[in-house]
């Protein structure tokens, strides 16, 4: 079995003594300077010697994770312990060559995280925070690409409200510089959001690309508060002016179609807040559930108010006897009594009762009584009066 070690053994106490060098200047140091120098480079070459063959050894990946991080965590304290401008290197003398030397060390160490991070950046912690030195070398390598992105943002993407929340996202990272503390997790997700855009939009030759882009921020779980409002109010555009069931349609559309995109479980633009999926999901499953409720209550007669409905000069018992002549008659076709109990209690009231449901309406119906059959017929009698009287009768 192979044996992993630390590569960067050594490198601590070499630029230990680099800092004894940089608290005074004196010439006869410089020699000295320089062996360190060249002490640092043959540590650094084989570290990338034993990085490359710890890939293809026989470990496991929780191995190679620890020894990676074990590696990243030690360039890291050495760069922090090395000064980042030669102002604060030496006091004395300024311009001594051991200032351009102290720089290329500095320089080495910065080559040597870049290629850990290029070539074994999955086996990286994604909350160890970016070592200043590569930080800013990683943001003036994505910065040209960076602006690229935002021309095609601008190009391509019509509506503002999905266009500004990206552009501000992109021109606040291309910014950055070491003064700003970045995880290795945040610029993954810069590096990964950059390349999805441009490939994104740029398999669409004209504009009109927006609806790509939205299935791929919530693959990429942008979940940016803005461009969830935005998603929000577009799908409430979509279905404004339909009747409930219609959108009751449009919202659960919405959650099939969510839900059929390839989801990102590692990748967030902000991992303290739910993924850009789950905002959606949560939203429209509430949406629906409302949609549900007020539909079951509009056909139990509930939700409608007094004003909408027809107000009938009928007693509930006589407006349930109509009911059963209308039913025994057959004049309601395929629709079952049920359903006559409900779109009766919803869009008429008597006299006495405002407000009446299916329960109290098949009540009635089926405890009609030869008071209230009476009263009917008499009804009955006096309308066909008023057809006879209406027309004529030869």
């Amino acid at each position: 079995m192979t044996n992993l070690r630390n590569e960067l053994d050594g490198l601590t106490k070499i630029i230990g003594q680099f800092e004894k060098l940089t608290d005074v200047w004196e010439p006869d140091l410089l020699a000295s300077s320089s062996q360190l120098e060249s002490d640092v480079k043959t540590v650094c070459a084989k570290a990338r010697q034993s990085w490359a063959l710890a890939i293809f050894s026989n470990v496991g990946e929780d191995v190679l994770e620890r020894y990676f991080n074990y590696h990243v965590r030690i360039l890291s304290d050495c760069l922090s312990s090395l000064p980042a401008n030669k102002e604060t290197v030496f006091q004395i003398n300024p311009n001594s060559d051991q200032v351009d030397q102290h720089k290329m060390t500095r320089h080495e160490l910065v080559e040597l995280l870049d290629h850990l991070y290029r070539f074994y950046s999955k086996y990286i912690d994604t909350t160890h925070v970016v070592p200043s030195g590569l930080q800013s070398r990683l943001i003036q390598d994505f910065r040209p690409f960076g602006n690229d992105v935002l021309h095609l943002l601008e190009v391509r993407v019509s509506d503002n409200e999905l266009k500004i929340p990206l552009a501000t996202y992109l021109q606040y990272m291309g910014s950055l510089d070491d003064q700003t503390v970045l995880t290795f997790g945040e610029i993954n997700y810069f590096q990964k959001l950059l390349m999805a855009l441009d490939r994104t939009l740029n398999s669409h030759g004209k504009p009109g690309s927006d609806q790509m882009l939205e299935k791929k921020l919530i693959e990429l779980n942008f979940n940016h508060l803005q461009i969830f409002a935005y998603m929000q109010q577009k799908i409430r555009r979509e279905i404004k002016g339909k009747t409930a069931r219609v959108r009751l349609a449009g919202y659960r559309k919405q959650v099939i179609e969510v839900n059929c995109l390839n989801k990102s479980s590692t990748d967030a633009y902000d991992f303290q807040r739910p993924s850009l999926h789950t905002m959606l999901e949560t939203w429209l499953r509430a949406e629906i559930l409302v949609l549900e409720h007020n539909i079951q209550q509009t056909q139990d007669g509930h939700i409608l108010p007094e004003t909408a409905k027809l107000r009938l000069a009928l007693s509930m018992p006589r407006l349930a006897c109509l009911i059963k002549l209308f039913h025994k008659t057959s004049l309601q076709g395929e629709i079952s009594l049920e359903q006559i109990f409900k779109f009766v209690a919803a869009h008429f009231s008597t006299k006495q009762q405002p407000s009446i449901s299916p329960k109290s309406l098949s009540k009635e119906y089926y405890a009609l009584d030869m008071y209230t059959a009476a009263k009917v017929r008499g009804l009955l009698k006096d309308m066909i009066v008023m057809i006879d009287e209406s027309f004529s009768w030869q």
